[in-house]
């Protein structure tokens, strides 16, 4: 597991930008990342359910 050494993101856009980075890393590592993600996350924080889905890119 990998551990970040920051305080981790402040805003819901920080929030939002390393999810897109995390994404954007995962996928060209190709890895396969559709689906649920379970976070456990002990007793202190509640646990989440992350879904990633492959949507359609905006056309111009």
């Amino acid at each position: 597991m990998i551990e970040s050494q920051d305080d981790g993101p402040e805003t819901a856009d920080e929030f939002r930008q390393e999810i897109r980075r995390l994404v954007r890393l995962a996928s060209e590592n190709g890895l396969e990342i559709e689906g649920g993600i379970t976070c456990r996350n002990g007793d202190t924080f509640p646990d989440y359910e992350v879904h990633v889905t492959e949507i359609a890119k905006r056309r111009k």
